[in-house]
C-alpha cells in the first residue's frame, strides 16, 4: 500500500485496535525501496499492531540508492497514532557506490510527519556501504517532525563505512 511518493497512501486507516500477525514484506526493487505495512504514508494510520512481523528493504542499484524500512511505514509524512510493532526490521544496501543510504525504524524508516502514542519492541538493523540510520521509533526524523509519547525497548544495530546514526527513539 503506497509503494512510493507518487502512489503514497493518503487515506485514513483505523485498525480499531486489531493486530496483524506474521506480516512478511521483502522489497528489493533496485534504486529505492519503501517497505512496511504501508510503503509510503501521507495519510492517517491509527490503532493497529503488527506482531511477529519481518520487514526488509534492500536497495541493489549500482548507483545512488536508498532503502526505507519500518514496521508501520517505510516513509511517513502523515500521522501515525496508537500503533506498535514486534518482530524484525532490516534496511540494507548492497551497492559499493555512494550515496547508499538506509533507514530502519520500528514505526517508520524515515519521518517528516507526526507519530504519537506508539512503541516498538522489535529488532531494528540498518547496514550500508555508505550511510546507515537506525532507531527504535524512526530511523531518521526531519527537524520539523513530531514524535510524542513513544517508546522503544527493542534492540538496534547498524553498520556503515562512512557514517552511522543510531538512537533509541530516532
Amino acid at each position: 500500500i503506497g509503494t512510493d511518493g507518487e502512489t503514497a497512501f493518503t487515506g485514513v486507516f483505523d485498525g480499531d485496535g486489531h493486530i496483524i500477525q506474521g506480516l512478511y514484506i521483502n522489497i528489493t526493487p533496485g534504486s529505492v525501496a519503501y517497505a512496511g505495512l504501508f510503503g509510503y504514508n501521507r495519510g492517517t494510520i491509527r490503532s493497529v499492531g503488527v506482531v511477529g512481523g519481518n520487514v526488509t528493504a534492500t536497495s541493489t542499484a549500482s548507483d545512488t540508492n536508498y532503502a526505507y524500512a519500518g514496521g508501520i511505514t517505510g516513509w511517513n509524512s502523515g500521522a501515525i497514532s496508537e500503533c506498535y510493532f514486534t518482530g524484525f526490521i532490516t534496511a540494507t544496501s548492497s551497492s559499493p557506490n555512494s550515496p547508499a543510504e538506509v533507514f530502519a525504524g520500528g514505526i517508520a524508516g524515515y519521518h517528516t510527519g507526526t507519530i504519537d502514542q506508539s512503541y516498538n519492541t522489535g529488532s531494528i538493523s540498518a547496514h550500508s556501504s555508505y550511510h546507515a540510520y537506525a532507531g527504535g521509533i524512526v530511523g531518521n526524523s526531519s527537524a520539523s517532525a513530531v514524535i510524542e509519547a513513544c517508546y522503544n525497548i527493542g534492540a538496534i544495530s547498524a553498520s556503515a563505512n562512512n557514517s552511522l546514526n543510531i538512537g533509541g527513539i530516532a
